[in-house]
């Protein structure tokens, strides 16, 4: 391959990920408009692209470029956003349940929906899903509809569960949020979606227990905006955890018969070890250069080697002794089985001598230098090293010192299909920005390598890394 016609097929590549174009639109779009290249679903990008004509590849350059020829996936119509109502049945899995009683409780809480007011008139747009012991509802012309279904069925169920014994009461959990999804077809042909209003949606409803109804501060803000009075019904919760680095700002919603007043059952976000031990290293280290390498190893499970390198500077008065870290995953692992290793400017592997955690997803250890680091001394360097799975394709760093230069690398097998993107995170606030400064992508020895830089990045910048 000339590089004339190599830099092409970069360039190709990098517009299909800035269009978010896959495989699936490239083989339409060649069978649409250039039928006489053979084209096999099969076959990697890299390989069709490389099949094609020099004039082939210089059209789609310039097809993607300009927005020309746009060729709709024929599996996903475009993102839309909905309010979400998710709900379930508290305990319904007793296992000293009766699968009768279990059942009963189903159709209860199915029928108090089916015969509410805002369900029976809801919008001909509106997504509606069964999860088994409960359901997911998404309404496509207000965030109110979600919330009056809340409070008319919780209504319901506590008049219901008055005539009811103990054992036999039916109790929800419910949580709300708006947000976008992907529509897509099920194999039954039906209507569906996913996408991360219905996801988060899902994560604060786990939060809570009996009776709760919690909504993020998206939906709560959206809310409060359209009728202030409903400000007398949300109660701010606090932070709490949703998924490793990422928090969000719960509120609790209740009243006068619906709803329960007592805080979410999980625990709420506070100065745990790691975030202590992130404050003093913010305090005690000036990092001047960061750079973070994902190596996938395997595509079924996404088992992950991390690589990160750190340019450290002591800029306390005293010697620092031992350096603390603090790891995360989505899969439950045995420090062991980590591979966990840190090496100094050296290349000399450091010792780990105190672990402090050790969680099935959460990891907090000391590791000891072969000598101090002394006050203002350049030139010294840290790797940390480890392998775990991130099924999620997803890594969130954040930046523990103002930092003069950062670099994410992702290094992915060819035929591992990528939708990568850069996304800023507000760790106090939960909010998410993308990041529109573009990676660069290249090819090397059959991997795709995917490079994103920054410059002047100040303590607590956070980033996602979406593949």
């Amino acid at each position: 391959m000339n590089e004339s016609r190599y830099k092409t097929i970069l360039e190709i590549l990098q517009l299909m990920e800035e269009r978010d174009k896959n495989k699936e639109w490239l083989v339409e779009y060649l069978k649409k408009n250039q039928p006489e290249i053979p084209v096999k679903p099969n076959l990697t990008v890299g390989v069709i692209l490389d099949s094609c004509p020099t004039e082939a590849l210089s059209e789609l350059v310039t097809i993607l470029k300009n927005g020309l020829g746009e060729v709709a996936d024929p599996s996903i119509d475009p993102v839309r956003s909905f309010h979400w109502f998710f709900t379930d049945i508290v305990a319904s899995a007793n296992p000293n349940m009766s699968t009768e009683d279990q059942a009963r409780r189903i159709v209860v809480l199915t029928q108090l929906v089916a015969k509410n007011d805002v369900f029976r008139n809801r919008d001909p747009e509106t997504i509606v899903l069964p999860t088994g012991d409960g359901m997911v509802i998404g309404f496509a012309e207000s965030p109110e509809e979600p919330l009056l279904l809340a409070i008319e069925v919780s209504k319901g169920l506590d008049l219901y569960n008055k005539s009811k014994r103990e054992q036999e009461r039916v109790d929800i959990r419910v949580g709300m949020d708006s947000g976008p999804v992907f529509l897509l077809t099920d194999v039954n042909g039906q209507r569906n979606a996913w996408g991360q209003g219905l996801i988060m949606a899902r994560r604060i409803m786990d939060l809570s227990k009996g009776m709760h109804i919690l909504a993020s501060d998206n939906f709560a803000k959206s809310i409060e905006r359209l009728r202030p009075e409903y400000k007398g019904i949300m109660h701010i919760a606090g932070y709490y955890s949703v998924k490793h680095d990422e928090r969000a700002l719960v509120y609790n919603i209740y009243g006068d018969g619906f709803g329960n007043k007592d805080p979410p059952e999980a625990k709420e976000v506070t100065q745990t070890t790691a975030e202590d031990q992130y404050s003093v290293t913010t305090k005690r280290f000036l990092f001047s250069s960061i750079d973070v390498t994902l190596e996938i190893k395997d595509v079924k499970s996404q088992l992950t080697r991390h690589s990160l390198f750190w340019s450290v500077i002591n800029i306390t008065k005293e010697p620092i002794e031992r350096i603390y870290y603090s790891l995360d995953g989505d899969s439950p692992r045995k420090f062991s089985e980590l591979n966990i290793k840190i090496t100094d400017e050296n290349d000399e592997e450091l010792q780990i001598t105190g672990i402090l955690v050790n969680k099935p997803h959460h990891k907090e250890f000391y590791v000891t230098p072969k000598r101090p680091f002394a006050p203002l001394e350049k030139g010294r360097t840290l790797n940390l090293q480890y392998d775990w799975e991130e099924p999620d394709r997803q890594f969130v760093y954040r930046i523990a010192s103002n930092c003069s230069a950062f670099r994410f690398q992702l290094i992915a097998p060819e035929e591992l299909e990528l939708k990568q993107k850069v996304v800023k995170v507000d760790i106090l606030t939960g909010e998410k920005m993308l990041v529109t400064k573009p990676a660069s992508i290249e090819m090397k020895n059959g991997q795709v390598v995917i490079t994103w830089s920054e410059k002047n990045l100040s303590v607590m910048d956070a980033f996602r890394f979406d593949w």
